[in-house]
């Protein structure tokens, strides 16, 4: 049912399920299927095709749109908003052969769509920038719709392309795996919850600032919100993923990270679950066609901590808020490492995420909520049941019981980078 506080366009996305072609990538069943999208006015009920000026029309206005598999019964509504992680600031980068380069791309921010379901858990984002890119997340299955080419303003959507895949992953419980117990007692000195320790992490903090460069910060003019810096990196084995995926160059690849972390600042943006206004900004991605020379002898090691090692000591000059390294097709259990509570640390705010699938919400925000000070739920009791996505089922449920740590955390590192731009200011967009 449409909601009357959304506009008066509907997208439905009618898909063609009887063309679905299934094969298996990376260890994940990928279905494809072909669809269309269309413009519904609720009032009459009537169809148009949808152009960019039905998505530029009242922009600010919530939106209703529908994701319909007819054939398979399934039905997914959603209200989306204008929103992007994607700024005018943000920049992006490539590594070929050598050299790291800064290409300039017109992705403006303003064409970009999140929000969530209607009904059940799930986010959504859309990128109608050049052509349609989107997301649409499930805690079981998620929907990644293409139709990359650039548009006129009043140009048809023709048809697009739409997987849809089972995210269903097998994790292991990081703490019993022997060969991480190193790296779980070099994390219990940056996540603590007493005022010994908090004073013992301060001292620590600040030893560990000592050698770095001198960076210049402007405070953020907006004092009330605390926002976070991200800036992603994919190895040559995620880019060669994104490459078969038909995401194969810098500006596609960068719409991608754009719409997956859409819906990762939507679950951290709760207001209501994390107790203050958390603003997540997308400042830098950075693909690697080929790898640096210090990642070339980690690459295909099945233990992650390899990986994540040289990663953080080769970035630690980095300003951002918080580092992420996406890899994929090498083995092990672990699909993702992180140092719990090291954000705004440049020795410690990294962490790498291993995805079976192209966009796995889960692993993201469990990896990310361990460099914000959050542990899993055994360790902060008491958590409410259903467990959230730092328990091992798979949700995107920001638990009551990660509150605390978040609190403690940003008391902590505000005045050090969460109220602070420490990201380079140069607008290349447009």
């Amino acid at each position: 049912m449409v909601s009357t506080r959304a506009s008066e366009l509907l997208l439905l996305l009618s898909l063609a399920c009887s063309q679905a072609v299934g094969h298996v990538l990376r260890d994940t069943e990928m279905r494809q299927v072909s669809g269309r999208m269309l413009v519904l006015k609720p009032l009459s009920g009537t169809h148009d095709r949808l152009t960019r000026r039905h998505v530029d029309l009242d922009a600010e206005s919530p939106q209703a749109v529908r994701l319909e598999l007819g054939s398979e019964g399934i039905s997914l509504d959603m209200t989306l908003t204008r929103r992007s992680v994607w700024t005018n600031e943000s920049r992006a980068f490539e590594y070929q052969d050598g050299e790291l380069v800064e290409v300039p791309l017109n992705l403006d921010p303003n064409c970009f769509m999140a929000g969530g379901l209607d009904s059940g858990e799930g986010s959504a984002s859309f990128s109608f920038c050049d052509g349609v890119s989107g997301i649409v997340q499930t805690p079981e299955v998620e929907y990644l719709v293409e139709q990359t080419r650039e548009l006129d303003s009043d140009e048809d959507i023709s048809e697009v392309t739409v997987s849809v895949v089972d995210t269903s992953v097998e994790e292991r419980d990081l703490e019993d795996d022997e060969e991480l117990v190193a790296i779980e007692e070099e994390e219990r000195i940056y996540f603590n919850i007493d005022r010994d320790s908090y004073n013992s992490s301060e001292i620590l903090w600040k030893r560990d600032m000592q050698d770095e460069p001198a960076i210049q910060r402007t405070t953020r003019q907006n004092k009330v919100d605390i926002t976070g810096e991200i800036a992603v990196y994919a190895d040559k084995n995620y880019a060669d993923f994104l490459k078969s995926t038909g995401r194969n160059t810098l500006a596609k690849a960068t719409t991608f990270f754009a719409n997956k972390w859409n819906t990762i600042a939507r679950v951290y943006g709760d207001k209501s679950k994390v107790g203050v206004k958390f603003v997540l900004q997308l400042k830098q991605v950075e693909v690697w066609w080929t790898n640096p020379r210090y990642y070339r002898s980690v690459q295909n090691n099945n233990n992650l901590q390899k990986h994540l090692n040289p990663f953080c000591s080769n970035t630690r000059n980095s300003k951002a808020d918080h580092r992420m390294l996406y890899t994929a097709g090498v083995g092990g259990g672990v699909m993702g490492l992180a140092w719990i509570g090291g954000i705004c640390n440049p020795n410690r705010a990294c962490s790498i995420v291993k995805n079976k699938s192209l966009s796995n919400l889960k692993v993201e925000l469990h990896e990310f909520g361990h460099n914000l000070g959050f542990r899993h739920e055994p360790q902060m009791q008491p958590c409410s049941k259903p467990d959230g996505f730092m328990g091992w089922t798979r949700t995107h449920k920001f638990n009551d019981c990660y509150k605390r740590s978040f609190v403690q955390t940003y008391r902590l590192r505000s005045r050090d980078c969460l109220r602070q731009t420490n990201m380079k200011t140069r607008v290349l967009n447009g």
